[in-house]
């Protein structure tokens, strides 16, 4: 008897990294003057970004400092006309923290700037961890799988349970030959949250594995 079935997993571990997105952005009447705010701050948190890095224990671990972006618009006023024009310079930087009291404190900080707006914390693993949970997540969602199969042979009174094929969600071969079979394509993989708020609590990584899986019953 041919058995078919899904064998999935689930982690949620404790996060190595927080990687803070900011936008810097000003207005205003005079071009210059927009502009002269946002790159006063960008090379303000430029510093303090490098000083992190440079430190022992490297509080910060890769950051990324944007292009300065303008661009100009005029508002219609209540009569319908067009007002003043107004300008608006903007920017981006981005930086990975693995001290989360040095990422708390900073992000409290920025926040409190009018310029720069702290968007998302995204809380994430190491690549070398999220290699290695991937990979056990695979391992337990396969396990999980046979696990099933037995249970189904048993039930029918079956007691020997062979592997025949395992694969990624829809790549399971249907009736013998090659073609999509059931399901999302989904192997292993890490999912970190982002919160959108300058008290920051570090949250679980979450993440799973789904494969689908055939067996030979007798």
């Amino acid at each position: 008897m041919e058995i078919t079935v899904i064998g999935t997993s689930e982690y949620a571990l404790p996060p190595e990294r927080g990687t803070v997105d900011l936008h810097l952005l000003a207005e205003d009447s005079d071009p210059r003057r927009a502009a002269s705010h946002v790159q006063a701050e960008s090379a303000r948190i430029d510093a303090e970004l490098r000083g992190l890095a440079a430190q022992e224990g490297t509080p910060v671990t890769w950051f990324s400092v944007g292009p300065l972006t303008t661009s100009s618009w005029q508002p219609t006023t209540p009569k319908g006309t067009l007002g003043d024009r107004r300008y608006r310079a903007s920017a981006t930087i981005r930086a990975t923290f693995a001290d989360f009291s040095a990422l708390a404190e900073r992000v409290a900080a920025w926040g409190a700037s009018e310029v720069t707006n702290v968007q998302q914390v995204r809380w994430t693993l190491t690549d070398a961890s999220r290699l290695r949970v991937e990979a056990s997540a695979l391992g337990k969602a396969v396990a999980d799988a046979r696990q099933r199969a037995a249970a189904i042979a048993k039930a029918c009174g079956l007691t020997t349970v062979t592997v025949v094929e395992v694969a990624d969600p829809g790549l399971l071969s249907v009736g013998g030959g090659s073609g999509p079979g059931p399901g999302a394509p989904m192997a292993a993989l890490a999912r970190g949250k982002a919160a959108e708020t300058t008290e920051l609590t570090p949250e679980d990584v979450t993440g799973g594995a789904t494969v689908h899986a055939r067996f030979q019953a007798s």
